[in-house]
Formats: C-alpha cells, structure tokens, sequence
C-alpha cells in the first residue's frame, strides 16, 4: 500500500512538473550607470540673456525626455544654440515658457568627422 501511496505521489509531482511555466532565459544586462546631474534652471529671460551675451543663435530644437534622481521621467522642449564664429554652445531644457534650465554650455564646436561622414 506504501508503495502504491509513493507511486501516485511521485507521478503527481511529476505531472506538476510538466505543468509548471518554463522559466524565460534571463538577458544578459548592459551595465549603465546613472550620475547625477546638478542642472541650473532659472527665469527664461536670464537663460536667454546668457544665450545674447556669447551671440548664439538658435541651431536645433526638438522634444526630449530625461530622468530625474528619484527615477520619475519627464519630458519637454529641448533647444540648442550656438555661435558658429567662435564655437560656444548652449544645451537648454525648456520646462515652460518661464522656466529654463541649461544642462550644458561649452566652447569648441564643431562638425563631428570620422571615415563614416568625411567628404
């Protein structure tokens, strides 16, 4: 009878088995690392009297999105401005009509060139 009980026992487990879920394959992960990022945000007025006072002009806009340090997203209008003659640049989110933020202002701008895109 023990034998019998072992039997229907060890079949059920099987069959449970065969039942289960097949677990997905795990994909290796891409390591990145997130850094901080103290960004300025200021009155649109101030920003876009830093963008006058280096003579940058306008050169890209379009919509972006980030991520802020408590891992919320958001989104808005990101602009670029730069001034070709001495190559300073301005990397500006556009929170609202009143709020701008500069994430990154440099100098030395220029065409990247590589094998891809040389003339």
């Amino acid at each position: 009878m023990s034998r019998l009980i072992l039997l229907v026992l060890l079949g059920l487990a099987t069959f449970k088995l065969a039942l289960a879920e097949p677990q997905p394959q795990e994909q290796p992960k891409v390591p990145v690392t997130t850094l901080p990022l103290m960004i300025q945000c200021t009155a649109a007025e101030i920003v876009e009297r830093m963008v006058e006072e280096y003579d940058e002009l306008p050169f890209i806009e379009g919509n972006g999105s980030w991520q802020i340090p408590n891992g919320q997203s958001l989104s808005g209008r990101v602009e670029m401005y730069a001034n070709p003659d001495t190559g300073t640049f301005t990397f500006v989110i556009a929170m609202s009509e009143e709020l701008k933020c500069v994430v990154i202002s440099g100098n030395n701008l220029k065409p990247f060139l590589s094998d891809k895109n040389s003339i």
